[in-house]
């Protein structure tokens, strides 16, 4: 079922957004809105209707004079004004058909890049982890010896039992072990999630496709509500995902890009997945051979993080969505809807976790007939 309803909801939420846009394109292409020319800059935009003033307006912005002709020839011009007719309107539909077809059609090309570079930095990520592993074990190797100095001097400090020594330096290996085997998983996963992530996409994007070429009614209030909320949460976590790969190259960490990028997903899950996000990188700090003092760096890079989420989290992101009492919701709820769809959809239900309640929280009120001053 999730395999079904997650390209479903994520096509969804991307035509809300994206659907004012595609029909402003269109309008301008068709010659429907200024400057009432085909595609912008080629003729004008031909239609006939009788004015008020006697007049018929031949084209967007101009208007000729109503010809008088002997009776005897209106009847065999009436007929071919009408033929004309019939020929500009088809001309005119066919027309619209094909701007159409290029507006949704630059959309999809907008959609595709975007998730073409978001797979070539993963693609990137999963190849520099692959061909750099040697390096992340002489990392691992400097991490583990740095671990037996640090045992070793404690255990000669607190004149600790040579058994609880080692039961620590066990435990400690065991954390190592895992840490390299999670490193695995992650690339394997990654590697498999490619093949998937692209057949999600294939088929959003054919979701796009149509529900954009007749489109359906997704006006009104909740729409406009969804709009609202998807286009700040965008801004927002655009500019954190920006502003943490620029935090990661100053310190240079490998992969900033990808991290950066990773941000910005991990941004629209609320509360938690900016959070997620700052331990991605973690590996890739502590076991760079390149740089004799990892635990700095790690430091830099953790309150940085830190810093950028209270500043653009809990200062811009709040003034931009949370002061917005249409998109606003008691943090409980978030956590409820944030668990609930996440273990239903995994990270792509939390990810629509709060449109989705947003939604129900303006159909309900709608329902009940309450106004949006009252706080849910």
């Amino acid at each position: 079922m999730a395999s079904i309803l997650i390209p479903f909801l994520l096509s969804g939420f991307i035509v809300f957004a994206m659907q004012p846009a595609v029909e402003f394109v269109y309008q301008a292409l068709a010659g429907i809105s200024y400057p009432y020319r085909w595609l912008i800059c080629c003729c004008s935009r031909r239609r006939k209707h009788g004015t008020s003033s006697g007049e018929v307006e031949h084209a967007y912005g101009s208007v000729e004079p109503r010809s008088t002709t002997l009776p005897s020839t209106r009847f065999s011009e009436a007929e071919d004004e009408r033929l004309v007719d019939q020929v500009c309107k088809f001309a005119d539909t066919a027309g619209e058909a094909v701007m159409r077809c290029a507006a949704v059609g630059l959309a999809l090309l907008f959609m595709f890049l975007i998730a073409l570079v978001f797979l070539c930095l993963l693609g990137q990520g999963v190849m520099y982890v692959t061909t750099h592993w040697d390096g992340f074990l002489v990392g691992l190797g400097r991490m583990q010896k740095f671990k037996d100095d640090f045992i070793e001097s404690g255990s000669n400090e607190f004149h600790l039992d040579a058994a609880v020594g080692l039961g620590i330096r066990a435990m400690f290996d065991t954390l190592f072990e895992n840490v390299q085997n999670m490193m695995w998983a992650a690339l394997h996963g990654s590697i498999a999630g490619l093949t998937h992530g692209f057949s999600t996409m294939l088929l959003v994007m054919l979701y796009v496709l149509f529900w954009l070429t007749q489109p359906l009614p997704c006006g009104g209030r909740a729409g406009a509500v969804v709009r609202n909320y998807l286009w700040k949460k965008t801004l927002v976590s655009f500019i954190y995902g920006v502003c943490v790969a620029s935090l990661l190259f100053a310190l240079d960490v490998d992969l900033a890009v990808f991290f950066g990028l990773v941000s910005f997903f991990f941004n629209y899950v609320p509360e938690v997945g900016a959070f997620i996000a700052m331990l991605i990188p973690v590996p890739f700090i502590l076991l760079d051979n390149r740089h004799a003092s990892t635990f700095p760096r790690l430091a830099a890079a953790i309150l940085g993080q830190l810093v950028l989420k209270f500043i653009i989290g809990n200062v811009l992101e709040v003034k931009l969505i949370e002061r917005d009492r249409e998109t606003s919701t008691h943090p409980v709820w978030i956590i409820l809807g944030l668990s609930y769809f996440g273990y239903i959809w995994g990270p792509v239900g939390a990810l629509l976790s709060v449109p989705l309640l947003a939604m129900a929280k303006f159909a309900l009120r709608q329902v009940r007939g309450e106004t949006l001053e009252s706080g849910w």
